[in-house]
């Protein structure tokens, strides 16, 4: 895949890049290990996105390197969007 911009990876570290729409949400989901874990999972699994009612075409979980379509709509109104996976972290919060 080529990469359309050159910011690939900038989420990674603060500041963000200029020119783009950030979008920050924080939610209190529980606390603990095992509620971290399962938002871990929830993540990397693709799970947070279909809860969404994003559709989900990937080759397997989000690991750097890992390929996924991402859609949203309904038939011929359903956008789509490839994307790759430049960076993923786990580890204790």
């Amino acid at each position: 895949m080529t990469f359309t911009y050159a910011e690939v990876g900038a989420t990674r570290t603060l500041p963000l890049p200029a020119g783009y729409s950030h979008l920050r949400h924080r939610a209190r989901i529980g606390h603990g290990p095992q509620v971290f874990a399962a938002a871990v999972d929830a993540v990397l699994s693709w799970r947070m996105h279909r809860a969404s009612g994003a559709r989900v075409e990937a080759a397997g979980p989000a690991a750097p390197g890992t390929r996924a379509t991402v859609s949203l709509g309904v038939g011929r109104l359903r956008f789509s969007a490839p994307c790759e996976v430049v960076w993923a972290e786990e580890g204790d919060a």
